[in-house]
């Protein structure tokens, strides 16, 4: 068994697209694009006019294993009311056993699915979209989709080390980054790296592939300005460790609000700003 990434790719009018994203345990690439019986509890939630275009399932290991189904299915909620503006979403909480949590922006919902209530006025979804996403979570965890989460820094802080300087003067492109004390990865391995300062490393903040290690240092694929040796630099490093993908728990899960995201461009794939703005319709 093995841990994939998810991905649905739905398709609407005008040129519209999105994606949701998952994570799941399964015997092969093939096996993790595979959804017998289970796609109608999204489908259900997705207006007629946008439609489940494609399944994307890539292996977290290092390999990259990849696999593309083409499925192609029309939504299957009431399509009365018309489908909602292509930058809103119902957004949710989903929360997996024991712990993590995360939000779930879903859209391609029709409009009769966005109400609010007209004594307090907050967002209060519809009974028949509330019944269509209480039994889609039960589906996501009865199908082992789930979260895929950082594994916690250890007890002794072995995990999480400081960095006490950057070298960037050894190989163009390549920088070799100091800790104060021993760290736990391994070449090929990923580390992630923050708290180091903007300016004198730009880009120097998220998840680097390790190309070569001692027991204090590593060197990654990253090209420090005008090739210097910055020797009091400081940072936290942190091997990337994820724990096995952890199932959602239905009863945990819920609608949260209504919200858009800023995008570069609502017909794009452009994720936009990481903040939103919460809507107030008028019905």
């Amino acid at each position: 068994m093995a841990d994939f990434k998810v991905v649905w790719e739905f398709d609407g009018p005008g040129g519209v697209s999105f994606n949701e994203v998952y994570y799941r345990t399964a015997t092969d690439v093939s096996a993790a694009t595979a959804f017998p019986g289970f796609l109608s509890g999204r489908l259900d939630l997705l207006h007629p006019l946008n439609r489940m275009a494609r399944i994307r399932a890539a292996s977290v290991a290092g390999n990259r294993v990849t696999a593309v189904r083409t499925v192609n299915f029309a939504g299957s909620a009431p399509g009365d009311s018309g489908p909602v503006a292509p930058g809103l979403a119902a957004v949710c909480n989903l929360t997996g056993t024991p712990r993590g949590r995360r939000k779930l922006w879903m859209r391609g919902i029709p409009d009769a699915f966005v109400a609010r209530s007209a004594t307090t006025g907050r967002d209060l979804p519809p009974a028949a979209f509330q019944t269509r996403l209480t039994a889609f979570f039960e589906s996501l965890k009865a199908n082992d989709m789930g979260l895929r989460l950082l594994h916690p820094v250890d007890d002794n802080q072995v995990s999480l080390v400081n960095i006490v300087s950057i070298n960037g003067a050894l190989q163009p492109g390549k920088a070799k980054i100091t800790t104060d004390r021993p760290h736990l990865a391994q070449r090929g391995d990923r580390v992630i790296i923050r708290q180091t300062d903007r300016k004198l490393f730009p880009g120097l903040l998220g998840s680097f592939t390790v190309l070569e290690r001692d027991t204090n240092f590593v060197i990654v694929p990253y090209q420090v300005a005008q090739d210097e040796n910055f020797a009091t630099a400081v940072g936290k490093l942190k091997l990337e460790k994820y724990d096995p993908v952890v199932i959602f728990d239905p009863p945990k899960c819920g609608f949260d609000h209504y919200g858009t995201r800023d995008t570069r461009n609502s017909f794009s794939h452009s994720r936009g700003a990481k903040r939103a703005a919460r809507i107030r319709p008028l019905a």
